[in-house]
């Protein structure tokens, strides 16, 4: 069995492609809420796939930027993922709580 190389990874900007990560997640978010599905359950499984596949596409980019020893890089990208954080965190429910039953449903 061949080993795998792994791709070259000394001309990668991590930050850049972190900040890339971001706005394409954002686009989509905004992109769904334009559609006015924000209620349809699709689209809500959608947007939970799309954030879990950023958060982890971010871990990675951190990891890498880490090891090739960029402190910058990393820096950049820990504070955008705070940014980032801070206006979720700033954002109304999507669903208010006199509205749940307790259902699940």
């Amino acid at each position: 069995m061949r080993k795998r190389s792994k791709p070259p990874l000394d001309s990668t900007d991590f930050a850049a492609a972190a900040k890339r990560v971001l706005a394409d997640y954002e686009t989509f978010v905004a992109a769904s809420a334009d559609a006015g599905d924000a209620a349809d359950a699709k689209a809500f499984a959608a947007r939970h796939a799309a954030a879990r596949a950023a958060l982890a596409h971010l871990d990675q980019l951190l990891k890498l930027a880490a090891e090739s020893g960029r402190e910058e890089e990393v820096k950049s990208i820990a504070d955008s993922l705070a940014e980032t954080r801070a206006q979720i965190a700033s954002l109304p429910p999507e669903e208010d709580p006199e509205d749940d039953d307790g259902s699940g449903g």
